[in-house]
C-alpha cells in the first residue's frame, strides 16, 4: 500500500511543475492586412499628324494594378508569475531551548562558530541560542476571500527550525507548505510589511506514515513578522512564533543520534515532540519581494536597486606568494615553494551591491553570504556577511564597467580588503561576466569577533596565520547580472 502511495504523491507533485515557473508569458498574434492599388498612364505619340479634333477620343491609355499583401505580426511579453522568490534565509533566535545548548549563531543565525563539527551540542551564554534557517522559497498569489489582495501560498525547499543545537530538539522540513498574509505599511521600496506566516511540515507526516525519513518532520509553524525589503534582494525581519511538532524513528533527526542511544548503542527513545516558543531577528539574500502590481508589469519595465546581484563569483588570483593553496599540508609546512601563476582564490556567494540615492547614484552597499580570500597556502581569510561599499562606473555604455570597493570582514576572520573589478558585460550572456580583479588586502584570518583563537579553528582557516597581500586575478560571474544604468531606478525616476 505504501508504494501506491508513494506512487500518487510523485504524480501530484509532477503534476504542480506549473508552479515553479518563475514567469508568465503573453503572446498577441496578429495580421497585418496591405492594400494598394497603382495606375500607370501611357500616352503614346502617334507618328501621322492627324487632326482629331475635339470629337475623337483621347490615344492616352491607363493600367490599373491592386496588390494585397498579409504578414503576421506577433507581440511577445514576459510578467513575474510569483509573489516571493528567495534562494537563503536565516535568523538567530531566542528559544525557550536549553541556554547550555546555544548554537551561537549570533543576531542573524549564520555567524557560527568555525570550529563547530557534526558532534557539537552547543555551549552556555549566547543570548541568541537557536536559529531558523530557509533555502529555495517560492510564493505564488492566494486568490480568495473575494480576491482578497496580498494572501500567497508557497513551498519552501528546506527548513531547519532550532530551539538549540539538539538535533532531536528541531524540526525539519522539507517543501513544507505556507500561506501568508502581508500587510504593506509602505509603498516604497524597501516596502515595510507586517507578515503572518502559517506553515505546515506537511511531508514528514506523510513520509513517517510510509517509513521514510526524508521528509523530515512533521509540524505546525505559526509566526509575525515585521519585514524590510526587499532591496537588490536583500531583506531584514524580525519573527516571533511558535513551532510545535513530531520527530519520528525514521527522521534523520533521530535515526542514528547517539544522545538518543545507551552505551551499547540501542535506540532508547523512538520519537520526540518538540514545541518551540521564538523570537529573533533575521537577513535573506537572493530574495525578492513582488506586489500584486508589480506582478502586471513586465520584466523589462521593472526598477531595480541593485548595480550586481549574483549567486557565485570565483576569481583566481595572483598574490605574489610562494606558496600556493594547492599545495599539500605537508607541503606547507615543510619548505616546499610551487611559485604558481594562480596562487589563491578569491570567492564570493551570494552577493548584491545595492544602489544608493546619493550624489550621482553610484555609490553602493553590498555584502555576501560568504566571502573567502585565499592569497596563497598560508595567507587568507573568511568573511560572513562582511560590509562592502563602492562606485559604480561604466566605461563603455552598457558593456565595460569599474567598480573600486572597500570591504571590511569581521567574522570569523577580521581584515580589510581594498579592490576593483573591471567587468565585461555580453549582450548575449547577461547572467554571467568575467573580467580583471585586484587589490589588496590586510588582517588576521583568526582575530574575528568570538575571540577565536588557532587550535579552536579549522576547516577553511586551518594552516592561516596572516594577511598581508596585493593581488592581480581573472574573475568569472556564474549567474551573477549586471544591471545598466537605464534598468536602476533612480535613474528612471
Amino acid at each position: 500500500m505504501k508504494y501506491v502511495i508513494s506512487i500518487i504523491l510523485i504524480a501530484l507533485l509532477s503534476s504542480c511543475g506549473t508552479f515553479f515557473d518563475i514567469d508568465r508569458k503573453e503572446k498577441d498574434v496578429f495580421v497585418v492586412t496591405t492594400q494598394d492599388t497603382t495606375y500607370v498612364n501611357f500616352n503614346e505619340s502617334s507618328t501621322k499628324n492627324t487632326d482629331r479634333g475635339v470629337l475623337l477620343p483621347s490615344d492616352r491609355e491607363i493600367l490599373t494594378e491592386r496588390y494585397v499583401t498579409s504578414s503576421d505580426s506577433v507581440i511577445k511579453r514576459s510578467y513575474p508569475n510569483f509573489i516571493r522568490l528567495g534562494l537563503f534565509e536565516s535568523a538567530g533566535l531566542i528559544t525557550n531551548g536549553n541556554s547550555e545548548n546555544s548554537i551561537s549563531g549570533g543576531p542573524v543565525g549564520v555567524h557560527i562558530d568555525p570550529s563547530i563539527n557534526i558532534e557539537f551540542r552547543g555551549k552556555n551564554g549566547p543570548l541568541f541560542g537557536g536559529g531558523l534557517y530557509r533555502v529555495g522559497i517560492i510564493e505564488k498569489r492566494l486568490r480568495w476571500f473575494n480576491d482578497a489582495e496580498n494572501w500567497t501560498w508557497g513551498l519552501h525547499g528546506f527548513e531547519m527550525i532550532m530551539p538549540d543545537a539538539r538535533a532531536e530538539e528541531s524540526l525539519m522540513g522539507v517543501l513544507p507548505f505556507y500561506v501568508r498574509k502581508r500587510w504593506f505599511l509602505s509603498d516604497d521600496i524597501p516596502y515595510n510589511v507586517a507578515t503572518l506566516h502559517i506553515g505546515v511540515g506537511w511531508l514528514g507526516l506523510l513520509s513517517e506514515t510510509l517509513g521514510y525519513g526524508l521528509g523530515g518532520s512533521g509540524y505546525l509553524n505559526i509566526a509575525g513578522s515585521y519585514d524590510i525589503g526587499s532591496i537588490g534582494g536583500f531583506n531584514a525581519r524580525a519573527y516571533l512564533g511558535i513551532a510545535a511538532g513530531y520527530n519520528g524513528q525514521y527522521n534523520p533527526l533521530i535515526v542514528g543520534n547517539e544522545y538518543l542511544q545507551d552505551d551499547n548503542g540501542v535506540q532508547i527513545k523512538n520519537s520526540t515532540s518538540p514545541v518551540i516558543l521564538y523570537g529573533g531577528l533575521g537577513v535573506s539574500l537572493l530574495d525578492f519581494l513582488n506586489t500584486v502590481e508589480e506582478t502586471k508589469q513586465e520584466f523589462k519595465e521593472m526598477k531595480h536597486s541593485a548595480w550586481d546581484i549574483g549567486l557565485v563569483q570565483l576569481a583566481g588570483i595572483n598574490a605574489f606568494t610562494d606558496k600556493s593553496i594547492f599545495l599539500s599540508d605537508d607541503d606547507l609546512n615543510s619548505g616546499t615553494t610551487d611559485n604558481q601563476l594562480v596562487t589563491g582564490l578569491a570567492v564570493r556567494l551570494i552577493n548584491t551591491s545595492v544602489g544608493l540615492p546619493i550624489l550621482n547614484n553610484r555609490i553602493w552597499a553590498g555584502t555576501s553570504l560568504l566571502n573567502i580570500f585565499y592569497a596563497g597556502g598560508i595567507e587568507g581569510g573568511v568573511g560572513i556577511l562582511p560590509i562592502r561599499l563602492g562606485y559604480w562606473q561604466p566605461l563603455i555604455k552598457d558593456e565595460l564597467s569599474i567598480d573600486p570597493f572597500i570591504e571590511y570582514n569581521y567574522f570569523p576572520s577580521t581584515f580589510i580588503h581594498l579592490g576593483a573589478r573591471i567587468s565585461i558585460v555580453l549582450p548575449d550572456f547577461r547572467n554571467h561576466q568575467f573580467g580583471i580583479q585586484f587589490g589588496y588586502a590586510n588582517g588576521n584570518p583568526i582575530g574575528g569577533l568570538g575571540g577565536l583563537r588557532n587550535s579552536e579553528v579549522g576547516g577553511l582557516l586551518e594552516n592561516y596565520t596572516k594577511i598581508n597581500n596585493f593581488y592581480l586575478g581573472f574573475y568569472f560571474g556564474l549567474w551573477d547580472r549586471v544591471f545598466y544604468e537605464k534598468e536602476i531606478r533612480y535613474f528612471k525616476d
